[in-house]
């Protein structure tokens, strides 16, 4: 491309607002990313930015070189993350993405596969979003039902928690204890936000309560399981996280519909490579991904440990 190099260097400024926090961003001196944006405006014949003294706002000319500047960033980081994707070497970096649920649950996954190979850098990103595999983003996503938008990726059946209701014993001994679905309508429960429809418990329960019921919402995971062991509400925990807690009662009886399925994704074009394939092979050692059409039922250790 024709002056990237002063392209990458003005839209850099336009991204981070300042020619200093640009030159630091791309390791170049300071005149010399004031010396590409001057040649940038020179050859281009327009201003590409508003100087005042906060910084540097893009014009509306610039503006529209920096958004096809910033495409053409994004297709050179996928391709560089495709190429990486052609060593056969287990070593460099390894992103792995998922909610903070499962974090303490496969930490010793995570442990036993740097164990087994060294020279693998894991980057772990807890985050309830979705990751672009598709732009590199991560390289493994761990996440419950479809990856939406994503038709390139494999998606492997990792596990399940069995989930159930609770409410903490000082909840009950100040609002009771449901005896039937009718009573739901009386009680405070605790939830995900409103537009998650990935969780099937909390689909049920939107179903059998109105909105009023909800008083505490969260799209973090320990936030949810602190809030119901606090008293605040009623909600929905893992069992096996529950069990091990004083104090948390179940007040409706077990319903399978209520599991919650995982799943390792990955995009096709990179599933292949070494590392990938070697952390599935550490998820399986570890007693996940035992059968390619069944889920392997998830453990959660304690969230606050």
């Amino acid at each position: 491309m024709d002056r990237w190099t002063e392209i990458r260097s003005a839209y850099y400024v336009a991204k981070l607002g300042t020619i200093s926090a640009a030159a630091d961003t791309l390791n170049l001196h300071r005149a010399t990313v004031v010396r590409h944006v001057d040649l940038l405006e020179e050859q281009l014949e327009a201003k590409l930015f508003l100087r005042h003294q906060g910084g540097y706002t893009p014009t509306e000319y610039g503006q529209g070189l920096f958004a096809a500047a910033a495409r053409a960033e994004e297709s050179f980081a996928e391709f560089q993350w495709r190429m990486d994707g052609q060593s056969e070497a287990v070593s460099g970096d390894l992103i792995v993405t998922s909610s903070t649920m499962l974090l303490s649950t496969f930490s010793p996954v995570l442990k036993q596969f740097q164990i087994d190979y060294p020279e693998v850098r894991v980057i772990y990103s807890v985050t309830e979003e979705l990751a672009r595999l598709e732009v590199g983003e991560a390289h493994v996503a761990i996440r419950t039902g479809s990856y939406r938008g994503m038709e390139d990726s494999v998606m492997l059946p990792l596990a399940s928690v069995r989930s159930a209701i609770y409410a903490h014993q000082s909840y009950i001994d100040r609002f009771g204890k449901p005896e039937s679905l009718e009573d739901f309508r009386k009680h405070r429960f605790v939830s995900r936000e409103p537009d998650d429809e990935s969780f099937p418990p909390f689909l049920w329960l939107k179903e059998h309560t109105e909105p009023e019921n909800i008083v505490f919402m969260s799209n973090d995971t320990l936030a949810k399981f602190q809030a119901v062991a606090a008293g605040v509400g009623i909600g929905f925990l893992p069992i096996k996280e529950a069990q091990s807690w004083p104090d948390l009662v179940e007040v409706y009886p077990y319903n399978p519909d209520w599991n919650v399925d995982f799943w390792l994704v990955t995009h096709m074009d990179i599933h292949r490579m070494p590392k990938i394939q070697a952390l599935i092979s550490a998820f399986r050692k570890m007693g996940f991904l035992a059968n390619q059409q069944e889920f392997a039922e998830l453990l959660p250790t304690r969230s606050t440990d």
